[in-house]
């Protein structure tokens, strides 16, 4: 019996289902898949950020189709055809010792790059396939009516460009982001950034702000929201327009959330900025400093009252 994860795969707003190579390139929907691998990692006390013991992968782009484990979802009634969702099927291989593998977390690369993904999950689902299917059978229907569903994963628009090392986003559990990530990020904010070259060690609670704001107000990753029901602005806000007042009312109620939700997050994200400064000044001055030293008073708390304390000073040279 072979354990899997079924991930469902999907746009962030609805696109055509397109189609998939031969002939490049692949279109629509399916232009979101090339190059993509979803790869599973078991989250444990002993591994909290999950990225200890990876379970297993799917991939997208095998010269072989038959092999491929992530497959565009099709469907036999009407309408029949391509769907602008995928199905990923992670084989499950638990190496001794290692922790269960309810509690997940997803990496997700497409082109050898990492692309944005927010999934951390607990106690997801498992399919425990019958004996010898495995296997399972790559085509579009029979993946799509896999069940039950670990976890339903947002993939980006792939023609959109997105500089992921410009991009860091906050965990979901609260934990901080990856150092190496954020420093990253951080140096290409200010490489971008007209005029600003200040010294990363030598960050102000301001500047922190900003660079955060630059961070997570990626209008290419998170855009504007959208008047509703396909209306314009000017439908929205002229007398007589075609939308009603809900359909007003709903549009600035998303982008007061918008504004909310990211700034929100910018202000946790520059608190994470302000501690990377301070860690890599002390960094720093490690490095450059030859001694240190420590003053303290000779038996504090014993010398009569009135009395002059000596104190006794260690200095520790490299």
């Amino acid at each position: 019996m072979t354990d899997f994860l079924v991930i469902r795969l999907h746009p962030a707003a609805p696109v055509d289902p397109g189609a998939p190579p031969p002939p490049p390139p692949a279109t629509g929907f399916a232009a979101y898949l090339t190059g993509l691998v979803v790869t599973v990692y078991a989250r444990s006390f002993e591994h909290p950020t999950g990225l200890g013991v990876p379970l297993g992968s799917a991939s997208y782009d095998d010269p072989d189709p038959s092999k491929n484990t992530i497959v565009q979802d099709l469907s036999l009634a009407s309408p029949i055809g391509l769907k602008s969702v995928a199905t990923a099927v992670v084989p499950i291989s638990v190496p001794p010792g290692s922790p269960d593998y309810n509690d997940i977390v997803v990496s997700v690369t497409r082109g050898g790059k990492r692309i944005v993904d927010r999934s951390v999950n607990y106690d997801v689902s498992v399919y425990r396939s019958p004996p010898n299917p495995s296997p399972l059978p790559p085509d579009g229907f029979s993946y799509a009516t896999l069940e039950p569903v670990a976890l339903y994963l947002t993939l980006p628009d792939p023609h959109i460009g997105v500089d992921p090392s410009r991009y860091v986003d906050l965990p979901q559990d609260g934990s901080p982001p990856n150092f190496s990530d954020l420093q990253t990020a951080v140096n290409k904010v200010l490489e971008d950034d007209p005029g600003g070259s200040p010294d990363i060690t030598r960050l102000t609670p301001d500047q922190c702000t900003h660079i955060a704001n630059e961070i997570l107000f990626n209008r290419d990753i998170d855009p504007l929201p959208q008047p509703p029901g396909g209306h314009t602005v000017d439908d929205l806000y002229t007398a007589g327009g075609s939308a009603s007042d809900t359909d007003r009312q709903r549009f600035e109620s998303d982008l007061t959330t918008y504004y909310t939700i990211h700034g929100t997050k910018a202000t946790v994200l520059a608190k994470y900025i302000y501690s990377m400064s301070a860690a890599l000044a002390c960094a720093s001055t490690s490095h450059t400093t030859q001694k240190i030293g420590f003053s303290f008073p000779i038996l504090p708390g014993l010398a009569p009252e009135g009395a002059t304390i000596a104190e006794a000073t260690v200095v520790i040279s490299q």
